[in-house]
């Protein structure tokens, strides 16, 4: 726990959880968030959604998270095999209401802080677009370091065409 932050692995009888987060936070993560023009899903595609999330955990390809703050369910993170062996990248986003309270960047430390434990990661990265500033301060405060702008199609209604790319390697 950091910060009242607390994560577990998402589970398909979570649905309600995850549909009750993205429902009431959608304009809150559309600007950001690609995989958000997919929304409003149902029910039963959200359960189905986190059941591809437990068969990716299963097969070491993705790691999602809930998290909660306070005991309340607040966003989610995950870890994602993408950028290369040895290297994790890491997603998050937060519900509105727990902006500016550091939930984000405890999840991230917490997070990378277990990856990291990790035989055979050496390091955790963050990508995101250079125009969110928010994503920029969760890096910086989860104690990532920055070493890259490159160009990105945008994929999101606020995306520049440009991400920004932090790491945190293993000490």
């Amino acid at each position: 726990m950091d910060g009242g932050v607390r994560l577990s692995r998402w589970r398909a009888d979570d649905a309600r959880i995850l549909d009750d987060l993205v429902v009431d936070n959608i304009d809150h993560l559309r600007p950001t968030m690609p995989w958000i023009a997919n929304e409003p899903l149902s029910l039963a595609d959200r359960a189905a959604l986190l059941a591809e999330w437990e068969a990716a955990w299963e097969a070491r390809h993705d790691f999602d998270y809930l998290v909660r703050h306070d005991g309340e369910p607040a966003g989610s993170v995950g870890l994602h095999v993408r950028q290369g062996v040895g290297v994790l990248e890491l997603g998050y986003w937060v519900a509105r209401k727990k902006n500016g309270l550091g939930v984000a960047s405890a999840a991230a430390r917490l997070l990378a802080g277990a990856a990291l434990a990790i035989e055979g990661v050496h390091a955790v990265e963050i990508h995101h677009d250079a125009y969110n500033a928010a994503s920029g301060r969760v890096a910086v405060n989860a104690g990532f370091t920055a070493i890259s702008y490159y160009p990105r199609a945008p994929a999101a209604p606020d995306d520049s065409g440009t991400a920004r790319r932090w790491v945190l390697l293993r000490g």
